[in-house]
């Protein structure tokens, strides 16, 4: 089973589009010293508006490595600085591979 968070900023100011970059590869460079951290991310910018961005962290067990979350929560506090944060975790109910 798969557990998403799901992390959505808006920014305040467009001018701010570096910062999320940046604190994203820093967000990364911490995982990476995390041994089987068990999350693939993936930053992503939305196609229709500018300032809107999000952070996704998927785990293929559940429940979520603890020291990732607590490493996505600094991560949720820097972005709360330069926007307006949504964060969302989401538990599977059905599953369908391929």
């Amino acid at each position: 089973m798969i557990h998403l968070e799901v992390v959505r900023i808006r920014l305040f100011n467009l001018s701010d589009s570096n910062q999320v970059n940046i604190l994203f590869q820093q967000f990364k460079e911490r995982l990476n010293e995390i041994a089987d951290h068990g999350a693939d991310i993936a930053l992503l910018k939305n196609t229709y508006v500018e300032n809107d961005w999000s952070i996704h962290l998927a785990f293929l067990n559940n429940p979520a490595n603890t020291r990732v979350l607590t490493q996505a929560a600094h991560l949720i506090e820097a972005l709360r600085m330069i926007g307006m944060v949504n964060h969302d975790q989401w538990d599977p109910i059905e599953t369908i591979k391929k």
